[in-house]
C-alpha cells in the first residue's frame, strides 16, 4: 500500500511540474507579440496540419510571426523550455517536416513583403510569401522567378528543396538565383547570408532541406524580364448529364 502511495505522490509531482513547464512556455510565446492557437482553439486542426500534408501531426503551439523579430523571440522562447521549433511557410511538405509532434510551428506565411528594384533586376522579399503572390507583383514590372507551378506554396520552403519549376531550361531552378538570405539561427542570432558572408551556410540553406539550420525570414532574388513563350497544356471536360 506505501509503494503505491509512493507512485501516485511521485506521478502527481512529475505531472505538477509538466503543467507549470508548459505555463512557462506559453508565458514566454504571449510576450513575442505573435498570433498563437493551441489544441483548445477552434482553428486548432487548420492551424497545426497546415495547408496540404499527408500525416496528422500534434505540435505543442502555433505560432504566425509577421516579422523577423517575432521569429527571433519564438525561437528563443522555444530553446529556452527545451521544445523544437519547426518553421513553415506554406505548409505542403509531403513529408510533413512542417508540423511535427511536441514541437512549436513557427508559420512565417504573414511574412510575406516585397521590394522590387527595377534597375537591378532584383527583388527583396519575406520568405512565407506565395509563390502567386510572388509572380503576380512580379508580373507588374514585366519580371518573372523561376518557381514551381503551384502558387499556393511558400517561398521558404519552396527554396529549401530547391525549387524546379517551368522556367528551370531559361534561368534554372530557384535557388540558382537567390543572392542573399536572411536567417535566424537556432540562438535567436539573424545572420546575413551570401556568397562572401557565412558562404558555407549560404550553400547548405539553398536546397539542404527546411529547418535544418534555423529560418529563413528573406531573400533577395535575381529576376528577370517576362519569356516571351507559350505555354502547351491540356485540359479536359466532362459533360454533365
Amino acid at each position: 500500500m506505501g509503494y503505491l502511495l509512493l507512485i501516485i505522490f511521485v506521478l502527481a509531482i512529475k505531472n505538477t511540474n509538466c503543467l507549470e513547464a508548459e505555463e512557462d512556455f506559453r508565458n514566454c510565446l504571449s510576450q513575442t507579440g505573435a498570433d498563437l492557437s493551441y489544441p483548445s482553439n477552434r482553428t486548432w486542426w487548420y492551424d497545426s496540419q497546415g495547408y496540404s500534408i499527408p500525416t496528422v501531426r500534434n505540435p505543442l503551439a502555433v505560432a504566425y510571426a509577421c516579422s523577423t523579430s517575432q521569429v527571433q523571440q519564438l525561437i528563443q522562447c522555444a530553446v529556452k523550455n527545451s521544445v523544437k521549433p519547426v518553421p513553415r511557410s506554406g505548409g505542403h511538405s509531403y513529408e510533413a517536416f512542417s508540423s511535427l509532434d511536441g514541437t512549436l510551428v513557427v508559420d512565417i506565411s504573414r511574412i510575406n513583403w516585397i521590394d522590387i528594384d527595377t534597375e537591378s533586376h532584383t527583388t527583396h522579399v519575406g520568405a512565407g510569401i506565395r509563390l502567386g503572390k510572388l509572380s503576380y507583383e512580379l508580373s507588374k514590372y514585366n519580371f518573372a522567378f523561376p518557381t514551381g507551378n503551384n502558387m499556393t506554396i511558400g517561398l521558404g520552403g519552396h527554396l529549401a528543396v530547391g525549387g524546379f519549376g517551368e522556367y528551370a531550361r531559361f534561368y534554372g531552378l530557384s535557388i540558382d538565383n537567390v543572392l542573399q538570405l536572411e536567417f535566424v539561427d537556432w540562438q535567436g542570432k539573424v545572420l546575413i547570408a551570401n556568397s562572401q558572408n557565412y558562404s558555407d551556410l549560404f550553400w547548405a540553406l539553398k536546397g539542404g532541406g527546411g529547418g535544418s539550420y534555423g529560418i529563413v525570414t528573406a531573400a533577395k532574388l535575381n529576376v528577370f524580364p517576362f519569356p516571351n513563350i507559350s505555354k502547351i497544356g491540356r485540359a479536359s471536360c466532362r459533360e454533365r448529364v
